[in-house]
């Protein structure tokens, strides 16, 4: 399957179970998510991903461009993409499907300033945190 920038691939997903079923690790959270886009079925019980391939984790959470994400994941460290499928999660689906916001205020991240600072993934600009995949307006200069 081919995915170009002429389509908007849009994720649901439940964070709490993604949270539960990861134990709150990064690796398995990547794993799930993994999981949730894979287009084929995992080549057998031994790939890490099939523990969770079969599992229903669609919820009102959601994830813009998720392909990219994990495409380009040998260049973040699995905490910062955790961390960005986490906080992508406080968004809301129905602003976005009525506004196309992609990003979240600040002062409705459970995380604090420092730790956003320190993900190379993720950006504040006017108390308005952006996600790096999720960025189409070009107003960020992102230095990765």
């Amino acid at each position: 399957m081919t995915f170009t920038s002429d389509y908007i691939i849009m994720l649901l997903y439940n964070w709490k179970k993604v949270l539960k079923y990861s134990g709150g690790s990064s690796k398995r959270i990547i794993l799930i998510l993994k999981a949730m886009t894979q287009v084929g079925m995992p080549r057998n019980k031994y790939d890490p991903v099939y523990q969770y391939y079969y599992t229903d984790f669609s919820g009102d959470s959601f994830l813009v461009n998720p392909h990219a994400l994990l495409t380009n994941r040998n260049k973040w460290r699995d905490k910062e993409i955790a961390d960005y499928i986490g906080l992508a999660s406080f968004r809301n689906t129905g602003e976005y499907l009525a506004t196309g916001k992609i990003t979240l205020d600040l002062s409705h991240s459970p995380m604090g300033q420092d730790a956003i600072n320190n993900n190379r993934l993720l950006r504040t600009v006017r108390n308005e945190i952006h996600f790096l995949y999720e960025d189409y307006t070009g107003e960020i200069k992102w230095q990765v």
